[in-house]
């Protein structure tokens, strides 16, 4: 007999951020950065630090180019090395009056792979020299830029978590604003009310005091037979006088 099996699909599930392909990620990637971009502050704090950055590549160019100039200057052989020979001519020609022996002396290890001085070497032995008292400022501040990429890495890195916490917080703090907003549109709406429903308790009051005083003018000016009759009429109008001046002051406190 032939048993057949039934295979069942498995149900489809989510798929994972690591089951998506390259392209699926670009597009997530740029979505996430586009949302991101849409808030001004959001777009300043990218710009600020992508103008750090650009500083410290700037340094690192013209580190790299202050000692492409002194080595093209004394690069005799144009081979993009200098030999012991060159250096020490660099060297005196910028201060320190040293020999081709004395060159290989201090210098000979640098140049560990025996074929003359290339541009890092180079970079290293003009950090070496820079201190000395007789050396020229072209030496100084070629050694001064290549230490600065140091101090750029760390201004970026600085820079980065402080608009990082930053960006964070103005999300916070303006989560927590909108939520006082809408509390304080809450309160605002109620107090509304009640200040509709104090307005109409006034009006009323205050026709009805306006009718009371005329009542009691009337009752004044006109002659009762019974007079028993009339202050018992004046008492009662003037003590619901009374009251509703009462109840006035009250409501506009």
């Amino acid at each position: 007999k032939t048993v057949a099996v039934n295979m069942a699909s498995p149900t489809s599930s989510p798929r994972s951020p690591e089951a998506l392909s390259p392209s699926s990620r670009v597009k997530t990637t740029t979505r996430e950065a586009a949302s991101f971009l849409r808030k001004p502050r959001n777009m300043a704090a990218a710009a600020v630090f992508l103008a750090c950055i650009a500083r410290a590549v700037y340094h690192q160019i013209q580190e790299r180019r202050m000692v492409d100039d002194l080595l093209d200057a004394f690069d005799m052989g144009h081979d993009q090395h200098l030999s012991a020979i060159e250096l020490a001519s660099l060297l005196r020609e910028n201060g320190l009056d040293v020999s081709q022996d004395q060159v290989g002396r201090m210098f000979g290890r640098v140049d560990d792979e025996g074929d003359g001085y290339d541009n890092e070497e180079l970079a290293r032995i003009v950090g070496i020299v820079a201190d000395l008292p007789l050396i020229s400022e072209r030496i100084r501040k070629a050694a001064t830029a290549s230490h600065a990429w140091i101090v750029d890495a760390i201004l970026c890195a600085v820079a980065g978590i402080g608009l990082y916490y930053i960006v964070g917080q103005s999300d916070v703090l303006e989560k927590k604003w909108l939520g006082s907003s809408f509390r304080g549109a809450v309160q605002f709406h109620r107090m509304q009310a009640k200040c509709g429903k104090l307005d109409k308790q006034l009006s009323v009051l205050s026709e009805e005091r306006e009718k009371l005083e005329s009542q009691i003018k009337e009752i004044e000016a006109s002659s009762f037979d019974d007079l028993d009759e009339r202050q018992q009429e004046l008492k009662r109008l003037s003590s619901r006088l009374e009251d509703v001046q009462e109840q006035q002051k009250s409501a506009n406190d």
